[in-house]
C-alpha cells in the first residue's frame, strides 16, 4: 500500500529548495507560504501563529526565520498533520497499492484541490468522475498500470495548467506559473 511519508518526500522536493526558502512570499500573492501551505487559502492553519512569532523575533528577516522554523519539530508536525488530514486521508490514498499513483494524485491535489485530482484520476481509470474516492475508484486505481497512469495523469495535469494559463478568466494572473506547473507535473 502507498505510504504517506513517501508522498511527502515527493512533495518536499517540489515545495522548497533549501531551508531558507521553506517560508516565502510570492510576488502577487497575499500572505506567506510555508512548506506549500498558502496563507490566503488556509488562514486558519495552526502553524501561522508560530510562524508569525518567528518572523517578528527575527525582525522580518524571512530567510533567517525560515531556517529557524524549518528546524522546529512542532511546526513540522503541524505541516504533516495538515497534509495528511486535508489531502491524503480525504482521498483514501493509503488504499492505493501503487506508490506512484498515490504520489501523482497527492501532489496534484496539493497544487489544485483533492476533488479535481480525484476526478482526473477517475477519468483515466474509467471510474465515475465524481471526485469522491469509494470502493469502485480504489479497485480501478489498483488494477491500472502505474506507468500508463503516470503518463496519462501528467498529460491531464498539463492540460489543466494550460487551460489556467491561456484560456481561463484569470489567465493573465496564472500565465507566469505555467512553466513551473508543467515542470511540477513532469517531476512526479
Amino acid at each position: 500500500m502507498a505510504q504517506f511519508y513517501k508522498s511527502m518526500d515527493e512533495l518536499k522536493k517540489l515545495e522548497y529548495n533549501t531551508p531558507s526558502n521553506v517560508l516565502h512570499h510570492n510576488k502577487g500573492e497575499e500572505g506567506y507560504t510555508y512548506f506549500g501551505i498558502y496563507q490566503k487559502a488556509h488562514p486558519k492553519w495552526a502553524g501561522w501563529t508560530e510562524i508569525y512569532k518567528s518572523i517578528v523575533m527575527y525582525k522580518y528577516r524571512i530567510k533567517t526565520a525560515s531556517i529557524a522554523l524549518f528546524k522546529t519539530t512542532s511546526l513540522t508536525n503541524k505541516v504533516y498533520k495538515f497534509y495528511r488530514t486535508e489531502y491524503w486521508d480525504v482521498m483514501h490514498l493509503d488504499m492505493i497499492i501503487s506508490q506512484k499513483i498515490a504520489d501523482e494524485i497527492f501532489v496534484f491535489a496539493v497544487n489544485t484541490n483533492p476533488k479535481r485530482a480525484v476526478k482526473k484520476a477517475q477519468n483515466i481509470v474509467g471510474a465515475k468522475a465524481d471526485g469522491w474516492v469509494g470502493t469502485k475508484t480504489i479497485q480501478k486505481l489498483n488494477a491500472y498500470n502505474a506507468k500508463r497512469f503516470d503518463i496519462q495523469f501528467d498529460l491531464a495535469e498539463i492540460a489543466f495548467y494550460k487551460y489556467l494559463a491561456f484560456t481561463s478568466k484569470r489567465k493573465d494572473r496564472h500565465r507566469r506559473f505555467y512553466e513551473g506547473w508543467v515542470n511540477r507535473a513532469r517531476a512526479v
